[in-house]
């Protein structure tokens, strides 16, 4: 560099002073150190520097009194001044300038707006020394000023023109950026050309488990990765078309209506962006066979200093639609058909459908009013009977969830539970439906109704909440509820994910005093093999099997076998999803006890539900005669 570029950074962290000096390692500055504001004090007249990077926080003299003491000197008040501060408020940033520092900076620092401030510092530090020197010793030489001035504007143009390209360009890749595919989008969007009978396409390629590979060989090489990916997808380019990369491991490929001649990539040579170009025409088979290539392609092996890297990715396909108005738009439904094709597999492509957005506005929306609906606890507890196949007596009930919004009128269990288990709500859900239950019980019981029990779901989040026991146990002892008065029911398939946990924590449930019941038995898992580790009370049918009586002889016949494999174990049986006589006729035969079902009654208020308990048992013995 012609001018001295002497930079003394004053910072109480040795380590902090390492990373200044790696981030400013290219801009071939002479750097000199200071760990308190005293030492840069007396540096000043030694290292005489151009520009002073100051950490506001020092141990001994704070960086702000250190700034006043520099400007208060005539000698060293013309030195800028760049503020290091990890503090953000805007008193302190007052501060700061008040002192007499030209600039800040927060931390963490990044490199790229460290080089840049400094730059700016500089040269405005080296502008008004030239400056001084012309006004001092050639002040009637305005030719060389006007000179000065010009070259000035050149190179202020030449910066600008650099800050426009870094924004513009991936800096890895060289591909454009996602600043620039958002220009290139606003472009085609207002394009002439644009018409239904020829929209842009745009295809969102994300590879897959990179984050894997960064963390297993490190960002190096990741890296190295990104830069070689970027290098294959340029064959997939053509004439005209846009290729950019949007963020980690994501790229774009755009391609316009008038274009034609877009390639497949194939062939050897991927890594070095080399192959056989097969140009076709734009159509939606293009894109598709566009997307295709990129899969295969990806697929290819890469060779990365020494390591075989095997990759897959997706890509998602948005075509123009006439209610893109933003840029946004379509890089949106580009990103969601993408992650619709991750849901499919590895190595998938996937076209936007726009119903899929309005799935998942809808979805939003009720995930919202779900969460309204828990918190303000608008979701009751309804109860379907459990009868006594032999007696026609009803001996408990099923809480069981129901949702009447002032709005959507009575959403169904089938909408919103699973909404409620994928996000993660029916954990407090579960809860007040099981606090309900408890109170429910306890007045029938404080009614000397004959209850025997009423049963609750516990969900696979539920059963392995950490503090699921914690709020059991509380819950009883807020409702005064009996323990035996309640039947925790647990789906088969959660005892299977971890059978020996299961195993403890459904002793420990039993430990309590409750009762035990697994729930869906027989819904295709494997658990015979567990099954008798496990201390519950009932096993319930599942309800697929109950409905095929009748129809299906060889699922029906299965009832059997699990009814035997419940005595052997000495567990009551509930068949559920009964909702004709046969059914009841068919479980009763098959020495099955208990039933549940539309054939008695579905899920009730508790008004209605107190009404059974209070009617004879012989009000419904003649269902079964």
């Amino acid at each position: 560099m012609d001018e001295s570029n002497r930079i003394l950074v004053v910072d109480d962290e040795p380590d902090n002073f390492e990373v200044i000096e790696i981030l400013l390692f290219s801009e071939g500055y002479e750097l000199f150190y200071a760990s308190s504001g005293q030492q840069a004090l007396d540096l000043l007249a030694s290292v005489q520097p151009d520009a002073i990077l100051l950490d506001i926080m020092l141990p001994d003299i704070s960086g702000i009194e250190v700034c006043r003491c520099i400007k208060a000197h005539d000698r060293w008040a013309a030195i800028p001044i760049l503020a290091v501060t990890a503090l953000s408020s805007k008193q302190s940033l007052a501060d700061c300038f008040q002192a007499g520092a030209e600039d800040f900076i927060r931390k963490p620092v990044d490199g790229v707006e460290l080089r840049s401030r400094l730059r700016s510092l500089l040269r405005l530090r080296h502008q008004q020394q030239s400056i001084e020197q012309l006004v001092s010793r050639l002040r009637a030489a305005n030719e060389r000023l006007e000179r000065f001035n010009s070259n000035l504007e050149q190179t202020v143009r030449d910066r600008t023109r650099q800050l426009r390209q870094s924004i513009l360009t991936d800096p890895l890749t060289g591909l454009p950026s996602r600043a620039a595919l958002l220009q290139a989008l606003e472009t085609a969007l207002m394009s002439p050309r644009r018409c239904a009978d020829s929209p842009f396409a745009l295809l969102c390629i994300d590879c897959d488990r990179f984050r894997t590979i960064n963390s297993s060989l490190g960002y190096a090489i990741g890296d190295r990765l990104i830069a070689a990916i970027g290098n294959r997808l340029r064959s997939f380019q053509g004439e005209g078309a846009f290729l950019g990369r949007s963020g980690e491991d994501e790229f774009y490929l755009l391609m316009e209506p008038a274009r034609q001649g877009f390639s497949l990539g194939v062939g050897g040579g991927a890594d070095r962006g080399q192959s056989s170009l097969a140009p076709i025409p734009f159509d939606t088979v293009a894109a598709e066979a566009i997307a295709v290539a990129i899969l295969e392609n990806l697929q290819t092996p890469f060779q990365i200093e020494g390591f075989e890297v095997f990759l897959s990715a997706c890509v998602g396909i948005a075509w123009d639609s006439p209610h893109y108005h933003s840029a946004l738009d379509p890089l949106r439904d580009a990103n969601t058909a993408m992650y619709q094709a991750k849901a499919r597999g590895k190595g998938s492509f996937q076209t936007f459908d726009p119903t899929v957005h309005d799935r998942l506005i809808t979805r939003m929306h009720l995930e919202r009013d779900l969460r309204r609906a828990v918190d303000r606890g608008e979701i009751r507890a309804f109860y379907q009977p459990i009868v006594s196949l032999s007696t026609g007596a009803v001996v408990g009930f099923e809480a069981l969830a129901r949702w009447q919004d002032r709005d959507r009128g009575n959403v169904s269990p089938a909408e919103f539970i699973p909404c409620a288990e994928e996000t993660g709500t029916i954990v407090a859900l579960g809860l007040q439906i099981l606090q309900q239950a408890c109170r429910q019980a306890r007045q029938w019981l404080d009614l000397s109704l004959p209850l025997d029990f009423v049963s609750v779901n516990l969900s696979a989040k539920q059963f392995s909440y950490p503090f699921l026991l914690a709020d059991i146990q509380r819950t009883l002892a807020e409702t005064g509820c009996p323990a035996a008065a309640i039947k925790l029911e647990i789906t088969e398939g959660t005892i299977i994910e971890d059978p020996t946990s299961a195993a403890e924590l459904v002793q420990q449930l039993r430990d309590l005093g409750l009762r035990v019941g697994i729930d869906d038995f027989g819904t295709g898992y494997s658990s015979l093999n567990y099954l008798h580790q496990f201390p519950a009370n009932t096993l319930k049918i599942d309800r697929s099997f109950v409905e095929a009586i009748g129809r299906d002889e060889r699922r029906a016949a299965i009832i059997a076998a699990v009814i035997a494999v419940g005595r052997s174990l000495d567990m009551a049986l509930v068949g559920e999803g009964v909702s004709e006589r046969a059914h009841a006729d068919y479980l009763r035969l098959l020495g099955c006890e208990y039933g549940q079902g539309f054939f008695f009654a579905p899920a009730l208020p508790p008004e209605e539900a107190t009404i059974w308990l209070e009617l004879p048992a012989s009000r419904w013995a003649d269902r079964f005669d």
